[in-house]
């Protein structure tokens, strides 16, 4: 996927397709993924993950391959969607497996290490991608891709285990207070997908106007995959008592005061130290929600749980590049950062609000108990 992260927008500019139409087309592809999510995560609680798996990698690679070649605009709005699905299935099988062998001390650790491995892979992928179109044309990149497909698709043939959940049922907690719980996660899952989608559809044309050449384009975003690599695991290892809900404010905070001073950002230290940032903030959304649901999830539901967050990424992915298009067309490129911005500050806004509520009717629930015990003695 990284590979191609920067040179998708810029094919579709070089065509001549307004800024607005791109977001739109990168839009497609979180259409389709929140779309199947739920039924493939259906598919995965009843067959387990490997077959979901082959089937992602296979139409992933695919669309790569002929993505260079399609002219028109229905096109790529179609190989996007077809994308989609194949992403969904990736995501979901993967995020599944992690969950249901986690225990909930170690998950934003390993959540975090998965998101290392396989967030190298993306993390290079900008740089070698625009490397290698300076050196070999824009089609190397694409097969690349397909190239990187395949082996994936080996190395789970042979060596990933067909993982299922274990369908005993655990102690089921209050309803509400459940809903309070899945709540916070989906809410930062949208948040990861609003700046993810949106920094990896339009930084390379905000640096563009920049005057950055590909080779500084592909290393910023680089920066960025690997911010969102390198900082969960490093809390997941080093606050591993520190409580999920803290660790989601702070990213959230983080990420809210980055976002407003990215465009400020000129020099390559502070483009550099920004985007690291960036990156890292939402990184940690990422991991410490899917961590919650990890937590709150009956494990016979693992799949379909891990597919609510896919979503609610993909709706945050839906209005992303949507907002970020429009945005970027109509008022400059810096409101791309503005918008993520604001809607982090809202989004902090609700998650305290959830979170004040349901401490709230917790708190009444412990006392309804007591008067309870206290009538019986």
């Amino acid at each position: 996927m990284g590979v191609v992260i920067p040179l998708i927008p810029l094919t579709l500019r070089d065509q001549g397709i307004s800024t607005t139409t791109i977001g739109l087309i990168a839009t497609t592809m979180s259409v389709s993924g929140a779309l199947f999510a739920v039924p493939i995560g259906k598919l995965v609680d009843k067959f387990g993950s490997k077959v979901v798996l082959l089937t992602g990698l296979a139409i992933y690679g695919v669309c790569m391959l002929i993505f260079p070649f399609a002219k028109t605009i229905i096109s790529y709005y179609i190989i996007r969607a077809i994308e989609g699905i194949g992403w969904a299935a990736i995501w979901v099988g993967t995020e599944t497996i992690i969950n249901l062998l986690s225990s909930p001390e170690d998950r934003i650790r390993n959540l975090g290490l998965y998101g290392v491995f396989t967030g190298l892979g993306i993390g290079v992928g900008p740089l070698l991608g625009m490397t290698g179109v300076e050196r070999f044309g824009n089609y190397f990149p694409f097969i690349i891709s397909f190239v990187i497909s395949l082996l994936a698709m080996l190395m789970v043939l042979f060596f990933v285990e067909n993982i299922k959940a274990s369908y005993k049922k655990e102690k089921q907690v209050d309803s509400y207070l459940i809903l309070g719980l899945i709540q916070l996660p989906l809410l930062a899952a949208f948040l990861y997908g609003v700046t993810e989608t949106t920094v990896t559809s339009f930084l390379s044309l905000y640096l563009r106007e920049l005057g950055l050449n590909s080779v500084e384009t592909g290393t910023i975003i680089t920066i960025f995959v690997l911010g969102g690599i390198a900082v969960p695991p490093l809390v997941g290892f080093f606050v591993k008592g520190l409580n999920k809900f803290i660790i989601l404010l702070a990213a959230g905070l983080s990420l809210t005061a980055c976002t407003l001073a990215f465009p400020w950002f000129k020099t390559s230290l502070l483009l550099n130290g920004g985007t690291l940032i960036l990156g890292g903030s939402a990184g940690l959304l990422y991991v410490t929600a899917l961590s919650i649901i990890g937590d709150r999830v009956d494990r016979s539901h693992m799949g379909t749980g891990n597919a609510l967050f896919t979503s609610l990424y993909g709706i945050g992915s839906i209005v992303g590049p949507i907002t970020g298009g429009v945005s970027y067309q109509y008022f400059g490129p810096r409101f791309i950062f503005y918008q993520i911005a604001a809607m982090a500050a809202v989004g902090l806004i609700l998650i305290l609000i959830i979170r004040l509520t349901s401490l709230i009717y917790r708190k009444v629930l412990d006392e309804k108990e007591a008067i309870g015990k206290g009538r019986e003695s």
